[in-house]
């Protein structure tokens, strides 16, 4: 089973500015809180759980995945735009879903509840 951490020097929870962008940089850990290696990963979608019950899905392909660091390190960097981060709802905090794809295979889902906040934009 995986689990997904905030980077060293990360607060919890991150904070996203509705309507702004963002960068959040994960560790993808495996059951023993290794690295989870990440080579040969094609695809990454996150899944953001806004405060009304729905979702907002990001997808991002090989070209537009940023790794931190080489794959073996498991640090992945989640860059959203300020359009992307409009349609997320204000909240307490929520829950990070990711389907990370590795080569052909079945993408391989985990998620981590109170790993953001967002705030309402005050312009």
């Amino acid at each position: 089973m995986l689990k997904i951490k905030l980077s060293n020097g990360i607060p919890r929870p991150f904070q996203i500015i509705q309507g702004g962008q963002f960068q959040l940089v994960v560790d993808i850990r495996d059951q023993n809180d290794e690295p989870f290696d990440l080579t040969g990963l094609t695809e990454l979608t996150t899944v953001f759980q806004n405060a009304d019950g729905t979702e907002t899905e990001l997808k991002y392909s090989l070209s537009q995945i940023a790794l931190v660091g080489a794959a073996s390190r498991g640090q992945i960097s989640i860059n959203g735009s300020a359009a992307q981060s409009a349609l997320f709802s204000p909240a307490d905090v929520g829950t990070l879903e990711l389907a990370i794809t590795i080569g052909s295979a079945d993408p391989i889902k985990v998620q981590e509840q109170g790993l953001y906040q967002v705030l309402a934009s005050i312009a």
